[in-house]
């Protein structure tokens, strides 16, 4: 399948807000999203340090995106061991169209995030799942590392590093 990566427009709110919301209304997760919490959900991860949103596109209908942002030890004071303030990006959301999965699109969202945190200068990029998810097997494809170290907010859910 063609498909290309490119950065998030105020336009494709509308497809990313539904893509959040089916693909986090899956298992592992299970999580029931309104429409409005979740389109409130992903415009506040624009107001965070350096964010990333990524869009994948094929002939004008959305597949899928990326969204990651400066780690915060302020907000992930338990990460502190590992690595320090302005160091690391964090990957926080990566969904895919059902239909779309096992394309490639979530391992070519990844990849261009790692080169836009390359080039501006940061060596490490956190992630964090669920062990049951399938992002568990893509994380070591892409040399992530589960650090062991588990979400106080949500214990089932554990911490991988990527060095860049």
């Amino acid at each position: 399948m063609n498909f290309f990566i490119r950065d998030f427009r105020q336009s494709d709110l509308d497809g990313v807000t539904r893509i959040y919301q089916n693909s986090f209304a899956e298992s592992p997760w299970f999580e029931n999203w309104s429409y409005e919490d979740a389109k409130l959900e992903i415009e506040s991860f624009l107001r965070k340090t350096n964010p990333q949103f990524l869009v994948a596109e094929t002939k004008n209908n959305l597949i899928g995106f990326r969204i990651a942002y400066e780690l915060s030890l302020e907000e992930f004071s338990f990460l502190d061991n590992l690595v320090k303030e302005n160091e690391a990006m964090y990957g926080k959301e990566l969904a895919v169209k059902k239909e779309n999965r096992g394309e490639g699109v979530g391992t070519s969202l990844m990849l261009s995030s790692f080169d836009r945190a390359r080039n501006q200068g940061y060596k490490k990029f956190f992630g964090r799942t669920n062990l049951k998810s399938k992002m568990v097997p893509l994380y070591k494809k892409l040399g992530y590392i589960n650090t062991g170290i588990r979400d106080p907010a949500y214990p089932e859910r554990v911490y991988f590093i990527k060095e860049l």
